[in-house]
């Protein structure tokens, strides 16, 4: 996606905002899929996660379903560690790996992780792997 400096797009939440029509489909399709388990051959399934505040919903529900997904988030950042060296930005010394797999956004374009989505891949309730994702419109 980029930078997001015009006026939303047809967004039902007014503090979101699209640079195309195409970039606010792929947004509600992707919200469509977060938590859902997709069942694969061989006992794999695969989910799509992407860090929430914890304060988003005030519900009950809400609040336990963001509890475990920043848990499986941790747990794929503890695969992504077991797997990868850090990754520490020499100017301000933060894991960028951390900010990738937490989505963390930042004043500074270089340190925005903000579009990513990371990919769980299990074997029964076992994390086996973890990838991150992030979608640029073209």
């Amino acid at each position: 996606m980029q930078d997001m400096d015009t006026s939303p797009v047809g967004s039902s939440n007014p503090s979101m905002s699209f640079c195309t029509q195409e970039c606010q489909e792929i947004f509600e399709h992707l919200q469509k899929l977060l938590g859902v388990k997709h069942e694969l051959e061989a006992g794999l399934s695969w989910s799509l996660f992407h860090r929430t505040d914890l304060e988003a919903d005030s519900s009950l529900q809400g609040f336990a379903q963001r509890v475990e997904w920043n848990a499986k988030l941790a747990i794929a950042q503890a695969v992504m560690d077991e797997c990868f060296l850090s990754i520490i930005d020499r100017r301000s010394g933060i894991n960028l790996i951390h900010k990738i797999i937490y989505n963390c956004g930042s004043n500074f374009h270089r340190l925005n992780y903000s579009g990513f989505y990371t990919v769980i891949l299990e074997r029964g309730d076992e994390i086996i792997s973890a990838a991150s994702i992030r979608w640029i419109n073209s």
